[in-house]
């Protein structure tokens, strides 16, 4: 399931893809990278119990920022 989380004060809108159900996991993506690329490690883990939440940083998916020059710590 792809949920989006708004931070309407910065402009920042956030996607997650929540998986399974269980003790919290959280994924984060390398620069660039998306969600996507956890795909079977989120089968895996709740295949074990777990509820994985894979992040897409702005710019990824349908995670979006307002547009400008960032540093990856702004990311």
């Amino acid at each position: 399931m792809s949920i989006l989380v708004d931070d309407r004060t910065r402009g920042v809108t956030i996607e997650a893809v929540v998986e399974g159900e269980g003790t919290d996991v959280i994924l984060l993506a390398s620069a660039l990278r998306g969600a996507a690329d956890f795909a079977d490690v989120q089968d895996r883990l709740a295949a074990e119990g777990f509820r994985s939440i894979a992040l897409n940083m702005r710019g990824v998916g349908r995670s979006k920022g307002p547009d400008g020059d960032f540093t990856l710590r702004a990311l």
